[in-house]
C-alpha cells in the first residue's frame, strides 16, 4: 500500500510540474505536445488508483489519492484540457485550410499545364502549316540534335534529327551551294555572340526536286564556348518562283509594249510601201500592154518598109534596155515585193495581237487566230530547221486570257524547234512541227507535235519543274514549260500533258474549257472522252 501511495505521489508531482511548465511556456508547441500525453497518463493512473481504493474499501488510501487529486489543482487541469481541445480543433482547421489551398493550387497548375500543352500543339500546327523547320545543332557533337519531324518530312522528305551535319551537307545540299553554306556557318561560330545569321541554299529532295531554303540561326554558348546553333529554316521555293515569274512577266510586259510600239511604227510605212508597190504593179501592167502595142506597130512598119532609121533606133533601145528580160522578170519582182510586204504586214498584225496587254478579266477570242499569230511570231525559231504543218478545226470563241495562252503556246513551239534542231543540226536535214486544233467535250484542244529526239524516261517527271533544263547555258532558262503549266492548269483549270517516244518525237496537248473555268471544269484531271492524238483526224 505504501508503494502504491508513493507511486501515486510521484505521478502527481510530475503532473504538477508539467502543468507549471505549460502555464509558464504556453506559447511553445513542443512542451504542449510533450505535456499532453504525460498529463493524460498521470490522470488515468490516479483515477485508476482511486477506483482501486474505492473498490477495496481502503479508506485511508482513498483519502490519500483524493488529497493528491485536489493537490493537483482541479481548475488548472481542466484549463489544460480545454487548451488542448482548442489546439486540436485549430490544427484540424489548419489542415482543412491547407488542403483547400493545395487543391486550388493543384487545379491552377493543371489548368496552366493544359494551356501550355494547347499552346504547344498550336505552335507545332502553325510551324507545320507555315513549312517552318526549327532546329538545334550540337556543335560539339557535329549533329542535328533536335528538329520538327513533321516539318522535316513535309519539306525535305526525311527526318533530320540525329543526322550528322556532314551527311546533311553531302547528301541534301546542292553541290554548288555547299561551300557557301559551310563558310557561312563557320563564320557564325567564329564571331561568337548571339548575332543572327541568315543564308539561302538549295537542297535536293528524295524525289529529285530542288527546293530553296532560307535559314536564320544564332549560336548559344556554354561556359564561354560555342555549344549549340539554334534557329529556323523556311521553305522559300514558291516565293522565289513567284519572284522569278514576276520578273519574267515584267520582262514580257516590257517586250510586249516595245513590240506593240514597233508594230505600230512599222505598220504605217509598210502601208505606204504597199500602196506604192500596188501602184507600180498596176502601172507596169499598163506599160507592158503599151510596149506590146508599140512592138506590134514597129513590126508593121518593118513589114511595110517605112521609117527604117526610126525602127533601128527603137530596136537598139530595146536591146540596150534588155526589154525582154525586164518584161519577164519585173512583174515577178513586183509580185514578190507584194508578197514580202504582205508578210511584213502579217508579222505586224501578229505582233499587235501577241503583244496586246492582258486585262484582269478573261475575254472571248478566236483561238485559231491566236495560234496562227503565235506561230508567225515564232517563225524565226523553226524556219531554218523545220517545216510547219497546221490543221485548224472549227472552234467556237474561247473564254481565256489570250496573251497568256499565246505565251504558253509560244514556249511549247520554241521547245519543239529546239528539239528538232538538236537532231538535224549535224545532218543538215529538216524536221516537222504539226499544230492542230479541235473542239471536244466542251474543251478547246491544241496539240503540238515535233519530230525531235523525244524526252528520256528518266527526266519526264521533272520537265514542268521551275528552272529545270537540259539546254546549254544561254539557250534556255528552264521556265518555259513551268510557265506554260501554270497558265494552262492553274489559271485556266485545263490540262497540259505530253506523249513522247525517244528517237521519234513528242506531242504536247493543251486543253482548256471553252467557256472558261467554272464549277464543272475541275482543276487538273482528265475529263471523260478527252481526245488523244489518235482521235484527231490526219490532215489532207
Amino acid at each position: 500500500m505504501a508503494v502504491a501511495v508513493g507511486a501515486a505521489f510521484v505521478v502527481a508531482t510530475g503532473v504538477r510540474a508539467m502543468l507549471g511548465l505549460v502555464r509558464a511556456r504556453r506559447q511553445m508547441s513542443l512542451p504542449f505536445v510533450l505535456a499532453l500525453p504525460v498529463m493524460s497518463a498521470s490522470c488515468a493512473a490516479l483515477y485508476a488508483l482511486w477506483l482501486y481504493a474505492e473498490a477495496t474499501g481502503a479508506g485511508e488510501f482513498r483519502g490519500s489519492v483524493a488529497a493528491l487529486l485536489m493537490g493537483l489543482g482541479g481548475p488548472s487541469l481542466f484549463t489544460a484540457v480545454h487548451i488542448t481541445e482548442r489546439l486540436l480543433a485549430q490544427r484540424e482547421a489548419d489542415r482543412a485550410d491547407i488542403a483547400l489551398r493545395l487543391d486550388a493550387r493543384t487545379a491552377e497548375l493543371r489548368s496552366t499545364l493544359a494551356r501550355v500543352e494547347r499552346d504547344h500543339d498550336q505552335v507545332l500546327a502553325l510551324i507545320e502549316v507555315a513549312e517552318v523547320m526549327p532546329f538545334e545543332v550540337d556543335i560539339t557533337r557535329g549533329c542535328i540534335s533536335w528538329s520538327n519531324p513533321a516539318a522535316d518530312t513535309k519539306v525535305i522528305g526525311q527526318v533530320l534529327m540525329g543526322m550528322p551535319v556532314g551527311d546533311f551537307l553531302a547528301g541534301l545540299v546542292v553541290e554548288g551551294d555547299r561551300a557557301a553554306l559551310r563558310a557561312r556557318a563557320l563564320e557564325l561560330v567564329s564571331k561568337g555572340g548571339a548575332q543572327l545569321a541568315k543564308h539561302e541554299f538549295r537542297i535536293r529532295t528524295g524525289d529529285g526536286r530542288n527546293r530553296t531554303l532560307r535559314v536564320a540561326a544564332h549560336v548559344a554558348h556554354v561556359e564561354g564556348r560555342p555549344a549549340f546553333a539554334r534557329g529556323y529554316v523556311f521553305d522559300v521555293t514558291e516565293l522565289r518562283q513567284l519572284e522569278a515569274d514576276l520578273a519574267q512577266a515584267q520582262k514580257l510586259e516590257a517586250v510586249g509594249r516595245l513590240a506593240a510600239g514597233i508594230a505600230h511604227e512599222i505598220n504605217t510605212p509598210v502601208q505606204f510601201v504597199g500602196d506604192s508597190v500596188q501602184f507600180v504593179q498596176t502601172a507596169m501592167d499598163g506599160m507592158v500592154r503599151a510596149i506590146h502595142a508599140y512592138r506590134a506597130l514597129a513590126t508593121r512598119a518593118r513589114q511595110d518598109g517605112v521609117m527604117p532609121e526610126e525602127r533601128g533606133a527603137v530596136e537598139q533601145a530595146e536591146e540596150d534596155a534588155d526589154l525582154d528580160y525586164s518584161l519577164e522578170h519585173v512583174p515577178k519582182a513586183i509580185e514578190r515585193a507584194r508578197e514580202g510586204l504582205g508578210r511584213v504586214a502579217s508579222i505586224v498584225r501578229s505582233l499587235k495581237i501577241f503583244a496586246h496587254p492582258d486585262s484582269t478579266e478573261m475575254t472571248c477570242v478566236d483561238l485559231n487566230e491566236a495560234v496562227e499569230s503565235t506561230l508567225t511570231v515564232a517563225r524565226n525559231e523553226y524556219k531554218y530547221v523545220a517545216d510547219l504543218e497546221t490543221d485548224f478545226g472549227e472552234i467556237p470563241p474561247v473564254t481565256c486570257f489570250p496573251g497568256e495562252i499565246n505565251q504558253a503556246l509560244l514556249n511549247i513551239v520554241v521547245n519543239a524547234a529546239h528539239a528538232i534542231e538538236d537532231v538535224v543540226k549535224s545532218s543538215g536535214g529538216r524536221g516537222r512541227i504539226t499544230v492542230r486544233t479541235r473542239a471536244a467535250n466542251g474543251r478547246a484542244v491544241v496539240t503540238v507535235s515535233d519530230t525531235g529526239g523525244g524526252i528520256p524516261e528518266s527526266i519526264r517527271h521533272r520537265i514542268f519543274d521551275p528552272f529545270f533544263t537540259t539546254k546549254e547555258v544561254g539557250r534556255g532558262t528552264g521556265q518555259g514549260l513551268a510557265i506554260a503549266r501554270k497558265v494552262i492548269v492553274d489559271k485556266h483549270h485545263g490540262e497540259l500533258s505530253f506523249d513522247s517516244e525517244v528517237g521519234r518525237g513528242t506531242t504536247f496537248r493543251i486543253a482548256i474549257p471553252i467557256d472558261g473555268p467554272g464549277p464543272g471544269n475541275g482543276k487538273g484531271g482528265q475529263p471523260a472522252g478527252y481526245p488523244r492524238e489518235s482521235d484527231l483526224p490526219t490532215p489532207g
